[in-house]
């Protein structure tokens, strides 16, 4: 993925809010995420406060984002979920196209929303959290069923090539990152194999269970006011498995020993799965893990890849044994099965 210096994310923010037709002047903008996308909260001088999302270039097409943006649309309109509202550019385009330094880039503007994301230091909090994420996730879900999407909708497809990096160029397989030895990839290349066939398996068996998802369900995307939860950054979803988004909020606390727990209250918020649904959620978790192994490896230098170093890699390999020996991300606290639709 190219790399962008902090000044040319800070020409670019500028660069995009010229084609905005704001309510008042910029009084202030702040930079509060950097990783696939850079994130800006916009102080205007109306105390009104707007986000801006600039794009990494070479990361998401302008079809695909436009497409990711439809779907907020219509989640939006027909009441599913709570989301913030895109606002368009100064010609009515949500999708603002804007150049720097000869180049075309992209930026995407939305709603301030007032709250806070909930924290993961509590786990009993955390918890319960799991239970709304889970909640949430059957909503989306059951909206992607009924949906009509543009015919030009396009987005990725989580296939366990792509997750593994080796049909994107997004990240790299977790075999580059320098922090597996040979004995590591060794145990890591079993638990692989294991969980590439428990997945297609299930493929096997159920080839419509692959839809629409957001695919980043995590604490940090949620957004809580007066009891109230709005998901943020729809920017990887995609087509994949549906546990998968059960996954993708577990990402970087796999290891965690409240994981159990965690799974437990996201299928009770879910409302229930069948046994073969069920089967897949080691297998899609330990594969999420996987990810972010080669993941971190092409985010040196950020926040994130600081907490990984050395740490999460030697803990990947001690859950990927607890896999193979069928007892990761176990759970039977109050989990309700449906019968398997054959």
């Amino acid at each position: 993925m190219k790399g962008i210096e902090m000044n040319e994310w800070a020409a670019s923010i500028d660069e995009a809010l010229a084609g905005y037709r704001l309510s008042a002047p910029v009084r202030a903008t702040s930079l509060v995420s950097l990783s696939e996308n850079a994130t800006y909260v916009v102080d205007l001088a109306d105390d009104s406060t707007v986000v801006v999302r600039l794009h990494r270039p070479g990361f998401r097409s302008p079809r695909e984002i436009r497409s990711e943006l439809s779907w907020i649309t219509a989640l939006r309109c027909e009441d599913v979920v709570r989301t913030p509202a895109i606002i368009p550019d100064g010609v009515g385009q949500n999708l603002h196209q804007f150049t720097v330094q000869g180049q075309d880039r992209y930026a995407v503007m939305f709603e301030f929303v007032e709250g806070s994301s909930p924290t993961i230091d509590d786990d009993a909090a955390l918890i319960d959290n799991f239970a709304n994420i889970g909640a949430i996730s059957r909503q989306l879900h059951n909206h992607v069923r009924t949906w009509s999407a543009p015919q030009d909708f396009t987005r990725v497809t989580w296939s366990p090539e792509y997750i593994l990096g080796l049909k994107n160029p997004s990240w790299e397989p977790w075999r580059l990152n320098p922090e597996v030895t040979r004995q590591t990839a060794e145990r890591l290349e079993e638990v692989e194999a294991h969980a590439l066939v428990t997945l297609h398996r299930y493929r096997m068996r159920h080839p419509d269970r692959f839809g629409l998802i957001h695919t980043d369900l995590r604490t940090t995307n949620l957004i809580v006011h007066q009891g109230h939860t709005t998901i943020l950054d729809f920017d990887d979803c995609g087509f994949g498995f549906p546990m998968w988004d059960l996954a993708g909020a577990l990402s970087f606390i796999e290891a965690e020993p409240v994981v159990p727990h965690l799974v437990a209250a996201w299928l009770r918020g879910y409302g229930g799965v069948d046994a073969d649904d069920l089967a897949t959620i080691p297998a899609l978790i330990i594969m999420r893990r996987l990810q972010l192994v080669g993941w971190m490896n092409t985010r040196q230098g950020t926040p994130e890849h600081e907490q990984m170093v050395g740490v999460y890699v030697p803990e990947t390999e001690r859950i990927g044994a607890d896999f193979l020996r069928g007892t990761y991300a176990l759970t039977d606290a109050g989990v309700r099965l449906r019968p398997a639709v054959i």
